[in-house]
């Protein structure tokens, strides 16, 4: 089993400058303001899209879908 959305984020400025409460502050304010945007019942793949346009405009870098192999 492998989970395709794992978001691995770092900082552009400075690797150790932000800590994780700035970081998740950021996702998930800007998460909602997509979600407040589309509303309820599309696919998470149209959720996804928007939320990487999102972060694009911010100062954080990430990796959208970054394969995480698991063993279960």
């Amino acid at each position: 089993m492998e989970f395709s959305y794992f978001w691995r984020l770092l900082d552009k400025r400075n690797l150790r400058s932000m800590k994780t409460n700035e970081i998740t502050k950021i996702v998930i304010g800007k998460a909602i303001e997509v979600h407040r945007e589309l509303g309820p019942g599309l696919l998470e793949s149209t959720y996804a899209e928007c939320l990487c346009y999102e972060l694009e405009e911010t100062d954080l870098t990430f990796i959208p879908e970054l394969i995480q192999p698991v063993i279960y």
